[in-house]
Order: C-alpha cells, then sequence, then structure tokens
C-alpha cells in the first residue's frame, strides 16, 4: 500500500496515495481509496478508507495494457491533497474490517468466475479442433479416440464442480455470513486458479500442441529477427512454459509441447538452467516438476536460486543473479583523409612555374 496521511487539525487531512492498477482510471466519478493512517507505525493492516471524485485523481491509461487489452480503461491513479474529515468511510483503522468483510469476498467470487470463464473457453476452442480434425488413415476424428474423450470429460467435471461451488456460496453470501468468516472464499479462488492451469493445459494437449507449436514458431521468429540485427546478442528467454521432458527437465513423461520446447532450445543452442522442481504438488498423485524454465545462450554469467512461494502461488520464486559491466565508451571515429588524383590538375604546376 503506497500510501502517506497525516492530520493538519481536527477537520482536515492531508492525502497522499498512488495506486498502481485501477479499473477505469480517470474515468469513473469517484473511488474509494484505502490509505495507512496518520503517524503510521510500520503496521498495513491498520488504514482507513476515503471517498475521492474524479475532478482530485490523476490518472493515465494511454500508456498501459491490461492483459493486452484498452478496453477496461485501467491504470495507474495519484491522489494528493487536503481533504475533510468527513470523506473518511466508517470511523478510522475501519479500514481492514470493511475490506475483509465486504470488498475481498466479492473479488475472490467473481475473480474465480473469470477464471472459470477461461476454462470454459479453452474447452470451446479445443472443442472446435478436435470434432473437426481427422485421421484419414483411420477414418476417425480426433474426437473419436476415447483418451481425448477422457481428457474432456475430466476438464468439464472439474469446470461444473467450481461453477456449482460458486453459485452455492453466491447464494450462502445473500443469506448468512457465517459471522463474517471468508476463508471459503479464500479457498474457492485458490481452486478455480488450479483448475484454469489445469484445464487449459489439457486443452493444449488434445489440440496435438497446436497452440504451443505457434508459440515456439512466434518465439524462433522474434530470436531470427534479433540475430539478423545484432549477430553476437544474448538470447535470454524465461518464464511458465508448463511443459514436461524425462531427459530434459526430469519430468514423470515427455509431452508434445516438452519436445518443442526441447527443439527450439537445441536450434538456437539455449541452455535451461532451472535444475530444481518450481511446481508444488497440490492434489494427490501429483509429483513436483520443472515448469518454469530459463533459456540463455550464455549460462555462465547466470545463477539461479530458488527460495519459497510467495502469497498463495503453487510455484516456487525463482531469482536469477549476473555482473553487469559497464559498457565502455567507444573512440570517437576518426575522420580520414582521401586524395581525389583523378580530378587534379596536373598541368596547373608547369603554368606556374614556367
Amino acid at each position: 500500500m503506497s500510501s502517506k496521511a497525516k492530520c493538519l487539525d481536527e477537520e482536515t487531512i492531508q492525502l497522499l496515495k498512488f495506486a498502481s492498477w485501477a479499473t477505469s482510471a480517470g474515468q469513473a466519478d469517484w473511488y474509494v481509496i484505502q490509505t495507512v493512517n496518520p503517524g503510521f507505525a510500520g503496521d498495513y493492516s491498520d488504514f482507513s478508507c476515503f471517498l475521492v471524485f474524479k475532478n482530485e485523481v490523476r490518472a493515465n491509461t494511454e500508456d498501459w495494457s491490461a492483459l493486452g487489452m484498452h478496453g477496461n480503461m485501467s491504470g495507474p491513479i495519484v491522489i494528493e491533497g487536503k481533504f475533510n474529515i468527513d470523506r473518511m468511510i466508517g470511523s478510522r483503522g475501519e479500514g481492514k474490517r470493511s475490506n475483509d468483510e465486504s470488498s475481498i469476498p466479492y473479488y475472490l467470487l467473481f475473480t474465480s468466475a473469470c477464471w472459470t470463464g477461461i476454462s470454459l473457453a479453452s474447452i470451446d476452442v479445443a472443442k472446435k479442433h478436435v470434432t473437426h480434425k481427422a485421421h484419414a488413415n483411420v477414418g476417425m476424428r480426433v474426437c473419436d479416440y476415447p483418451s481425448v474423450q477422457d481428457l474432456f470429460g475430466e476438464a468439464v467435471c472439474d469446470v461444473n464442480s467450481v461453477r456449482c461451488q460458486g453459485i452455492l456460496l453466491a447464494d450462502a453470501m445473500d443469506k448468512e455470513t457465517n459471522n463474517n468468516d471468508w476463508r471459503l472464499h479464500e479457498d474457492k479462488a485458490f481452486i478455480a486458479r488450479q483448475v484454469v492451469s489445469d484445464v487449459t493445459d489439457k486443452m493444449l494437449h488434445a489440440c496435438g500442441g497446436t497452440g504451443y507449436k505457434k508459440f515456439f514458431d512466434y518465439l524462433t521468429s522474434k530470436v531470427e529477427h534479433i540475430l539478423n540485427l545484432f549477430p553476437f546478442a544474448e538470447i535470454s528467454i524465461l518464464g511458465d512454459f508448463n511443459v514436461h521432458h524425462q531427459l530434459w527437465l526430469s519430468s514423470p513423461f515427455t509431452d508434445h509441447p516438452g519436445e518443442l520446447a526441447y527443439n527450439f532450445a537445441i536450434l538456437h543452442d539455449l541452455e535451461q538452467l532451472v535444475q530444481h522442481p518450481t511446481r508444488i504438488p497440490d492434489r494427490l498423485g501429483n509429483t513436483p516438476n520443472i515448469l518454469d524454465l530459463f533459456l540463455t545462450s550464455n549460462p555462465s554469467a547466470y545463477a539461479v536460486t530458488l527460495s519459497s512461494p510467495l502469497c498463495s502461488s503453487d510455484h516456487n520464486l525463482i531469482s536469477l543473479s549476473c555482473p553487469i559491466a559497464p559498457i565502455s565508451p567507444q573512440d570517437p571515429s576518426k575522420r580520414r583523409c582521401l586524395w581525389r588524383f583523378a580530378s587534379a590538375s596536373w598541368g596547373g604546376p608547369e603554368e606556374v612555374f614556367c
């Protein structure tokens, strides 16, 4: 929470608030902001909520993209100024209680609904692929294979269980609050996060790795473009690849995306430096896997360390370190003198001395 607060007198408070992300930044008529209380002593749970209006907010959404989309006009906002104490919502220090009882449960429930929607969308995309793609040599569509049907069956069951859970929780919120105990919603969001990861992965596998192939084709084109411009450039690529390869990544099995990732690394002479599992198993039967990769053309320059996950993440934190030496300035280019003998007047000296 990036904020400061200071009481100027009994009726006036001075606020400074910077929010790195806000929906409808600069577009809404009013905002409810959270700031630490005056006399902040390091306890970030000691905060209050204030009401501010559109003309009191500085916002810019032009240079900011939310997941590649600008439709929600999200972006950073800054609030700075003097406000009357009646702008405070509730009593001083009541921000934590109002946040936990009002905002967080709805946020967790609605975001889990968004993740469920992504799961359903991935099922629809994969369904269109497997029902139209046919193997002529056996006279069967991809969807006719029992293994693919099992993928879809498990995915639909998982998504519908999360959807039903969301409906039941929403109905329960309308009836009672269970003494303001919202831990069920926290678990709900956690489960939905796992399902969206598992389902999208299974649907990509059902498509025969089509999505992964396009991804690595895209990476290949970008690497080739960089090397065409800068032949000696260092290439480093990192992220959650979510692929499996027995020999390369010590996975329990090898899948098609894992083969694509391995071939991509070999093609561009990249070494994978993450050597320990990054995914923490959260279901019975799951095993630790190296899903987060760091591919680089200069492996000797980097040191990789793993530490415990942050917050509710199920992936270990990966830290990379490398020495960065300053680039020595290049010597200024020297002017070169060129003699144009073909343009010289060779008869001129004779005329002068004769």
